[in-house]
């Protein structure tokens, strides 16, 4: 069976790759951990698999005015917060007992990674917001050119270099090529201008669907990650844990899947003359995954499933042929 690190590496945006949870560094501490519990073990000290209890101190600040506003939560998912809000989290380990130097150095890293991937997702999230915005301009302008090109009526085939005159409209003022309130385009210059929005289109929503792979495989890799201390500890930390990860932005938000759907919508009406079947393979294609990927995708999505809600718009995700 292969290892969920070299699945993670394997699955991983390369150009995003110091945004991911750092797997690799989380799995040597619980190796010290271990390490510290067979030595204490080898001391005579046999209290120390006993049961702790885990909370969490979520600190959500937002400036209203100079005003901070800190909330705290114990054992509670934190409220939803949009993603221009400032929040981190911070994990309180409560007695009886004392908890281990690493055990402490391990939740303080993995707060770390939680509160670095939010921020990473909110950013891109953003990113991504204004781009669709400028795309659907475009297409708002293209469409409209389109419309006055037919209304003239150029004729056959040998007309399609043939230049004529449009009125800007507002949508067409960014349009290159004005004057004096009109432009002169040809049936071959929008041809052209089509198959680049198309383009665009289809480059954008590959990077929406690997911000959205983005998130699956960090909350796979907390899951991941707190399984495997668990099993070293003896604790049962995992479920508690994985609640806050389950509410944090990058995980509850749905702006991108909203995305995702308005994007086919206007692919499909605008590219594929509302043929949506022909506009999904256009925009998914199916890349060739050799048989222990298509397992992995298929056991990334059971896992998910049975621990946290996977909207129906993202399930294709973790299938290498959708």
């Amino acid at each position: 069976m292969v290892k969920f690190q070299k699945q993670l590496e394997g699955q991983l945006v390369p150009e995003w790759r110091n945004a991911y949870v750092n797997y690799k560094q989380l799995k040597k501490i619980i190796g010290q951990i271990r390490e510290q519990i067979v030595l204490e073990q080898q001391a005579g000290n046999a209290t120390h698999g006993a049961q702790h209890r885990l909370t969490f101190s979520i600190c959500t600040t937002r400036s209203r005015g100079g005003n901070s506003l800190v909330v705290n939560h114990k054992g509670q998912p934190h409220d939803l917060l949009g993603s221009e809000a400032e929040e981190s989290y911070q994990t309180e380990l409560l007695g009886p007992l004392p908890w281990l130097e690493n055990e402490e150095i391990f939740f303080s890293r993995l707060d770390s990674q939680l509160n670095m991937v939010n921020n990473f997702y909110k950013t891109k999230e953003r990113e991504f917001l204004l781009r669709s915005k400028q795309l659907e301009v475009q297409l708002e302008t293209l469409v409209e050119i389109r419309g006055q090109l037919a209304a003239c009526k150029i004729g056959d085939q040998d007309d399609s270099d043939k230049e004529i005159d449009i009125e800007s409209g507002e949508n067409a003022n960014a349009t290159n090529g004005m004057k004096n309130g009109s432009f002169r385009v040809s049936r071959s210059k929008v041809g052209h201008a089509q198959k680049m929005l198309r383009t665009a289109f289809v480059e954008h929503y590959k990077g929406l669907t690997l911000l959205q792979n983005y998130s699956s495989l960090n909350t796979l890799a907390f899951a991941k990650i707190l399984k495997k201390y668990d099993k070293v500890t003896g604790k049962d930390v995992m479920d508690t844990y994985l609640r806050s990860v389950e509410t944090s932005y990058f995980s509850s938000s749905d702006k991108v899947v909203s995305l995702v759907e308005k994007l086919e919508a206007l692919f499909t009406k605008h590219f594929s003359k509302n043929n949506r079947r022909e506009a999904l393979v256009s925009l998914r294609p199916s890349p060739q995954c050799d048989s222990k990927k298509k397992t992995f995708c298929l056991g990334t999505y059971i896992y998910l499933k049975s621990q946290f809600f996977i909207p129906k718009q993202a399930e294709w995700l973790f299938f290498c042929n959708p």
